[in-house]
């Protein structure tokens, strides 16, 4: 497999039967895979023999996948650390990404070529890691040549110079290349949203989508842009800690104990990511994504322009989505919902960032909303492009959003639905 390199896997799980299906199912990656039943027997291995990846279960009697981890970071920091496991909870996932420092999570069970890209993306992020290093070390070595040079050698000079430059415009581009992978990282962060709620993972892609359209009508460019869309992306990730009846309900019919945990989510989702200092930013604007302009917003009662501007975007976006009415089957048309929101601008909305909505939406440049159409399996036409993921009742990836159905694929949907039936409704593009 390109990209590889004879990386050097360890794969740590106290099941036999689970060590032998992820090496069947890795067989021909082009990996060097060593296997341990436990923390200590691997810690053994690293020391020994060393590991570039390490892929080690949560749930292992003993010492657990957290601790393991922990003590992997501090023995061998280099080694790329993955979690496998079948309770991607909360506390589960932040206490890995805090003291592990875990670069992806693995779900039980797994759909093998899943399995198999991700730990290819993990390659890729450590040898663009490496690459970046040596880079680093190349440049400091040039830097220390010019320092040498004398005013005698001004040609020299200039060459070293322009060499420099060179150098400094790769490793720019090498930069750009591991945000990237972030960005990628911050999608696998969503994955534990959508399985705690399905539809709370589409839709923060698609305020995701909404804000990111925003940037250029609102002058945020560069790594603002980034911050904001990893903000839009997981700004429900704090509702993974708050029950599921709770999620579907209108903050209108909660109780006054529920209404104050369902509003904790924000200061949650900012815990969650504060500790992570690329995503330091984007947890702030997680936190201030609900308050109002006039100041009566949550959870600081902040006012006007003290709500950061990453947060005013999320809160137009993500009310322009919700009001949509995604999640039931009767469809709103985007002008009827923005005359709506027209109603509370000055109030729950900035101006200076509802008005450039209402300009996309009304012709002033691209589309920020995708209609979506429930069905059923049985429903399904040739033709129709797949608005969101489509999974069997027991999680069996069937086949990603933006799928253009063929009569094939149709068959074979219904195939597997007559064994494991789609519990969910069908979302095709409208």
């Amino acid at each position: 497999m390109e990209g590889t390199g004879q990386m050097k896997l360890l794969l740590v799980d106290d099941e036999p039967g689970v060590l032998s299906a992820l090496q069947r199912a890795l067989r021909g990656e082009g990996y060097d895979i060593m296997t341990a039943s436990g923390g200590s027997a691997a810690l053994d291995i690293i020391i020994g023999s060393g590991a570039d990846i390490v892929v080690s279960d949560y749930n292992m009697p003993g010492m657990d996948g957290l601790e393991f981890l922990r003590k992997v970071r501090e023995t061998s920091p280099e080694s790329m650390r993955v979690m496998l496991t079948a309770s991607p909870h909360m506390k589960t996932a932040t206490d890995a990404i805090n003291q592990g420092q875990v670069c992806r999570f693995i779900t039980k069970p797994w759909e093998n070529e899943e399995l198999r890209i991700t730990l290819r993306q993990v390659c890729e992020n450590l040898r663009l890691s490496r690459e970046v290093e040596s880079l680093n070390w190349k440049v400091a070595r040039k830097n220390e040549d010019l320092r040498e040079l004398n005013d005698g050698l001004g040609r020299m000079v200039l060459d070293r110079t322009a060499e420099l430059e060179k150098k400094a415009t790769e490793l720019e581009k090498l930069y750009g290349e591991l945000e990237e992978g972030l960005v990628s990282s911050v999608r696998s962060f969503l994955g534990l949203l959508e399985l705690k709620d399905p539809w709370l993972g589409g839709h923060s892609k698609r305020v995701a989508a909404i804000a990111k359209t925003l940037c250029p009508r609102l002058g945020i460019e560069g790594k603002d842009v980034l911050d904001l869309e990893c903000a839009a992306l997981l700004h429900d990730v704090g509702l993974v800690g708050v029950p599921n009846q709770l999620i579907q309900k209108q903050e209108a019919t909660m109780t006054s104990g529920e209404l104050r945990l369902f509003r904790q989510h924000s200061q949650l989702g900012q815990a969650a990511l504060s500790d992570i200092p690329r995503l330091r930013t984007a947890s702030q604007f997680i936190r201030s994504h609900h308050e109002s302009f006039d100041g009566r917003g949550y959870p600081d009662g902040l006012r006007g322009r003290a709500i950061p501007l990453g947060a005013r975007v999320i809160a137009v976006a993500e009310d322009f989505d919700t009001l949509l009415g995604l999640r039931v089957e009767q469809q709103s048309r985007p002008e009827k919902v923005l005359e709506a929101m027209s109603c509370m601008v000055g109030t729950r909305y900035d101006p200076e960032v509802f008005y450039p909505l209402l300009d996309a939406m009304s012709g002033g440049g691209p589309a920020v909303g995708t209609v979506e159409l429930a069905t059923t399996v049985g429903g399904l036409k040739e033709g129709q492009v797949l608005a969101r993921d489509l999974r069997t009742g027991k999680g069996v990836f069937l086949a990603p959003m933006g799928t253009e159905l063929t009569s094939v694929m149709i068959d074979k949907i219904r195939n597997f639905d007559s064994i494991d039936p789609v519990v969910e409704r069908v979302f095709v593009k409208q």
